[in-house]
């Protein structure tokens, strides 16, 4: 009966040790594994997109630069624009506007609406299409057979435009952007207008660069 008694209380011990052994086993195997998925979770973190513009849906930018070398050459010249997010699966709908005024009574205004399709839901790069309406105030073109000046005249003008570009939003809300557009306004007025500039003929193009925007 005493040996009965050793070999039972042998074999419960040796039992308990195999079944802390292994448990201790599993404590370290789920440990590992916890472990494991921590880093999974920080790993998609730094990888998840993270749209900057969630939740925003307005923007409005402006070009500084611009402005400071207009008027260092004694003339005003303001460009900037508004633009709607998220109305559309990776879109923009911009309105850029342009206005330089060179002398007390000539001047030009354009104003665009544009729509920017953007190649990826990250955004970045664009294509865009879009209608231009352009008023020039200047004189007449110069009267040569009279020898003399003709009256300031407005034209009031039509386009239509097709382009790509480039955007980058930060987290904190600010945005800039580069894009070039190219196009043909609806009629030439050059016939009418004594200073000759791009806007007065068909042909339209415009580079775009210096502008910082803010999304709201």
């Amino acid at each position: 009966m005493k040996k009965l008694f050793y070999f039972s209380t042998l074999f419960i011990i040796l039992c308990s040790v195999a079944l802390a052994q292994e448990e201790a086993k599993l404590d370290t195997v789920l440990q590992n594994q916890d472990k494991m998925l921590q880093n999974q979770a920080k790993i998609l973190h730094q990888v998840t997109y993270v749209d900057p513009l969630e939740g925003k849906h307005f923007g409005i930018e402006f070009s500084p630069a611009l402005l400071l070398v207009s008027l260092g050459n004694n003339d005003l010249t303001l460009s900037g624009g508004f633009s709607l997010f998220n109305m559309a699966p990776q879109a923009e709908i911009a309105f850029p506007f342009y206005y330089r005024s060179y002398d007390p009574d000539q001047s030009l205004l354009t104003a665009d609406a544009q729509y920017r399709l953007f190649f990826s839901k990250r955004r970045g790069f664009y294509a865009s299409a879009g209608l231009r309406y352009a008023r020039i105030t200047d004189e007449e073109r110069y009267d040569w057979d009279n020898d003399e000046r003709g009256d300031l005249v407005t034209v009031d003008k039509f386009g239509a435009h097709f382009g790509i570009g480039y955007r980058y939003f930060s987290k904190i809300g600010l945005y800039w952007g580069t894009s070039i557009i190219l196009g043909t306004y609806f009629s030439d007025d050059t016939d009418k207008i004594d200073d000759i500039y791009m806007d007065a003929g068909k042909f339209l193009i415009d580079i775009e660069l210096l502008k910082i925007g803010y999304a709201f």
